[in-house]
């Protein structure tokens, strides 16, 4: 089965926060946030770990990795919401 390519994206505009539609569809499925302790929230797809179609995301698990020590791999697209953009959505 053939991986799919990840990407990582940031949020850079609090009008460019996406809805919940538009997020299901950047990550491939269902969300789930991740609450990092720096204030930003990652949106990632709540089922990649399950799914043999998604590759390690290397720019988003770099980016965990700096910022927290939870030594763990973020799979698949992968979109950065940060705190500065004082957002409730999500």
């Amino acid at each position: 089965m053939d991986k799919i390519m990840t990407q990582f994206e940031t949020v850079k505009y609090l009008d460019l926060v996406p809805n919940l539609e538009d997020a299901q569809e950047f990550v491939g499925g269902y969300v789930e946030t991740i609450r990092v302790p720096n204030g930003d929230t990652l949106l990632v797809n709540e089922d990649a770990g399950l799914m043999r179609t998604f590759s390690v995301n290397h720019e988003a698990t770099a980016y965990i990795h700096d910022k927290t020590d939870w030594g763990m791999l973020l799979l698949g697209n992968v979109m950065l919401l940060p705190k500065s953009l004082n957002q409730k959505e999500w």
